[in-house]
């Protein structure tokens, strides 16, 4: 997935993809007004620079404003893994940013000391992936619990409670691919392309879908490309078929 530079110069509320819906994005479950996330996961911050400033930036501030919306790109997270015959084989396993908050913003909570990755000295930084913006957003977990789990008994959840869950809850892409399967519809949760799942089933879904064991991935990539080179070999018409039909 190519790297995309968000556009400086927009700073107005971009136009809206078919069905994609807006809202305040939820860490774990909990609001950041600073910030908005849509059901395609596009970021954007709604913090603008104020003040004059003095040489290098000093003397601006960032300022909370609704009103302004500037694009925050993903990041891309790789994992390389070498194989006993000396090959190496690169894949994308999320996208990820590192977003700022408020200092305080955890307190109460069970990251009531998460702030030691200070921005500033009234902010930090938390990082977060994109399947995880969109499922906190559009997707709380008491509402799309994992699969055997009734949604009715997770209604009237401790505070506390429900945040342990939502934090040890695992996302599972539904295809696998984690660069393009970052969608929920509105409309229709069969859509979706990710589902809060139990560590146990998101790796009995990996097995399912890599054929026992993530390893096996490149393996089963070269066969799929070889299966479609053949395929297409296959379906090639040639001359003497032609002849072959005619006569």
């Amino acid at each position: 997935m190519p790297k995309r530079l968000p556009d400086r110069t927009k700073t107005s509320k971009p136009k809206l993809l078919p069905g994609e819906v807006f809202q305040m994005l939820m860490v774990y479950n909990l609001p950041h007004k600073w910030m908005s996330v849509s059901n395609y996961g596009r970021l954007f911050s709604h913090r603008r620079k104020v003040g004059r400033g003095v040489g290098g930036g000093r003397g601006t501030r960032l300022e909370y404003d609704p009103n302004y919306w500037l694009e925050s790109i993903w990041s891309e997270e790789y994992q390389t893994r070498t194989y006993t015959d000396g090959t190496q084989n690169k894949k994308l396993t999320c996208l990820y940013k590192k977003i700022t908050l408020p200092k305080g913003f955890f307190d109460g909570t069970l990251l009531a000391d998460y702030d030691y990755h200070a921005s500033s000295k009234d902010t930090f930084n938390k990082r977060i992936t994109i399947h995880q913006a969109i499922m906190w957003t559009f997707r709380p977990w008491k509402n799309y619990p994992p699969k055997g789990i009734d949604p009715k008994v997770c209604q009237n959840l401790d505070p506390t409670l429900e945040q342990y869950l939502v934090m040890s809850s695992v996302i599972n892409h539904k295809h696998h691919r984690p660069d393009k399967d970052n969608y929920v519809c509105i409309e229709d949760r069969s859509k979706d392309d990710l589902e809060y799942v139990t560590p146990s089933d998101n790796t009995k879904e990996a097995v399912k879908h890599y054929g026992g064991a993530t390893y096996q991935s490149k393996e089963l990539r070269i066969l799929k490309e070889e299966k479609k080179e053949n395929k297409k070999i296959d379906n090639i018409i040639t001359l003497p078929n032609i002849i072959n039909f005619l006569e």
